[in-house]
């Protein structure tokens, strides 16, 4: 109707190729994006029409990122950015292509780079008093300083984001739960835990007001993480449950709404609500077979199978039984899977040499026990806290602790012991997240009493309990604190029987 290279045509033409991208039709995206570069360039480049090129060729980028050619994508970035004249740079349009072009030098490991332009970018953004390109680049900030270690910098760039955009975009818009939720995240690895809880309350609060189901339900599972990393156990369980009834709401995959309802049940049992867990426990294992038999959930099944493990197991526990023989051989084997890509390139490669040397143990003295064992609620909890740690690749602690996790699990709690002691003898440079020593410590105390060796473990808890005491040097989390007062109770326990011996 306009003609091939009218402006309305090359609009629609750009929203169609984004759709198709956003859905993952990378080809027929990046076939269409081509051609709206090609007509775009041969208009004439007035300064409107220049501008409209630019804009494609930056659309043609992300397409390329999307598409997971990362390289390319970048390579692409860089000859953009040097051709655009300086007089262009404090458009709007420069701005949002800034935005995306400092994320691909950070993904690239090129931090100081992506520092610089993000910083130059912000300080033309800030003239021109531009609030909503202003809250973009310092979102793109903070993971730039999450991403080298500074989390309070980061907390701090999202705070004046979201603070920046509130004024923009007035309080309850679509766009400010988002925020509220990526604030949380820096706050609940700091383990300010009451503060990120703050912060999901008030996701959750704007997306009801609002009516956005999809961002409510986003906000409810950031709400029931961090209440349970708060030990708000019930409150979590409430959060999850909710989340999952959204989920059938916005019939989201089978999957996801098992994940939440097991949860809800794992928390459940956490508060000691056993017959209530148990019950929600079951209605989820009666569905999981519905679940799709592909790879893509296989990893959601493992989440899934462990928390089922663990409310069975703190069940059991409570009435002195032992975890049903199919659980337990169930639990045993996803901790063996993990262990043989422990123990396979690239993964070992990746690991500290004396870890290596553990894991070269564990087959030269011979099999594991783990057929005449039955794992306790303890060991699979960590394994459950291990394998969902939203954190595992920040920070070197993350994978340790994984591995040590399934040793547990296979019966090698001595090996365990000394996955724990490379955490704890790590330098405090090389930690990112605070309390990791801490939390190895008290690890390292589970595995020294389930092999009974109760004077080392006391040793342990006594060092956790000094650190603890020290107001203000060591920040610790509630779920540390938690498991703290139950070792101690255990210990308490054990040394107890073995003087009656």
């Amino acid at each position: 109707k306009y003609g091939l290279t009218a402006p309305v045509t090359l609009e629609a033409l750009s929203l169609y190729t984004r759709s198709l991208s956003l859905r993952n039709q990378h080809t027929q995206a990046m076939a269409y994006a081509n051609e709206m570069v090609q007509r775009w360039s041969s208009l004439p480049q007035d300064p409107e029409t220049a501008k409209a090129t630019f804009d494609a060729r930056h659309e043609q980028i992300q397409i390329i990122h999307r598409a997971g050619r990362k390289a390319e994508a970048l390579a692409a970035a860089e000859a953009l950015a040097a051709s655009t004249p300086d007089d262009r740079k404090s458009d709007a349009g420069w701005g949002l292509f800034a935005h995306r072009y400092a994320e691909m030098l950070r993904e690239s490991q090129r931090h100081e780079e992506a520092d610089r332009l993000l910083d130059q970018t912000l300080a033309t953004a800030r003239q021109n008093s531009n609030k909503a390109l202003i809250s973009v680049l310092l979102q793109e900030k903070s993971r730039l300083q999450r991403d080298l270690g500074d989390l309070e910098g980061c907390t701090q760039s999202l705070l004046e984001s979201l603070s920046t955009r509130i004024s923009y975009d007035g309080e309850n818009h679509r766009n400010i739960p988002p925020l509220h939720v990526e604030v949380s995240r820096p706050l609940d690895v700091r383990n300010l835990n009451e503060a990120a809880v703050e912060h999901c309350q008030k996701a959750v609060e704007i997306s009801r007001k609002i009516g956005r189901q999809a961002k409510l339900l986003a906000s409810m599972r950031a709400l029931a993480e961090n209440l349970e990393n708060a030990c708000r156990f019930l409150e979590s369980a409430k959060a999850n449950e909710e989340a999952a009834a959204l989920g059938t709401e916005l019939d989201e995959p089978l999957g996801k709404r098992l994940t939440d309802l097991v949860f809800a049940a794992r928390n459940l049992s956490r508060a000691g609500r056993d017959r209530e867990a148990m019950a929600l426990a079951h209605e989820v294992a009666l569905q999981l077979p519905n679940l799709p038999q592909d790879s893509e959930e296989s990893f959601r099944r493992k989440i899934i199978r462990t928390a089922l493990a663990y409310v069975q197991a703190r069940d059991r526990l409570g009435r002195n039984e032992p975890v049903p023989e199919d659980w337990r051989l169930m639990v045993s084997q996803l901790a063996e899977a993990d262990l043989q890509a422990f123990e396979t390139a690239p993964k070992h490669e990746s690991l500290p040499p004396r870890v290596r040397a553990t894991l070269a143990k564990r087959r030269s003295t011979g099999q594991d026990a783990a057929a005449n064992w039955t794992p306790g609620a303890a060991d699979l909890l960590a394994f459950d806290r291990a394998i969902n740690d939203r954190w595992l690749e920040y920070d070197p602690t993350g994978t340790l602790l994984h591995l040590a996790a399934c040793l547990r699990l296979r019966q090698r709690p001595d090996l365990a012991a000394e996955i724990y002691q490379e955490i704890i003898e790590m330098p405090s440079a090389a930690i990112r997240i605070p309390g990791r020593h801490t939390l190895a410590r008290l690890h390292q105390a589970s595995s020294l009493l389930s092999m009974n060796r109760l004077g080392e473990a006391g040793t342990r808890l006594d060092e956790v309990e000094r650190r603890l005491s020290r107001d203000g040097q060591v920040l610790v989390s509630p779920i540390t604190v938690e498991l703290f007062r139950n070792l101690r109770s255990q210990h308490a326990l054990l040394a107890q029987n073995s003087r009656r011996k």
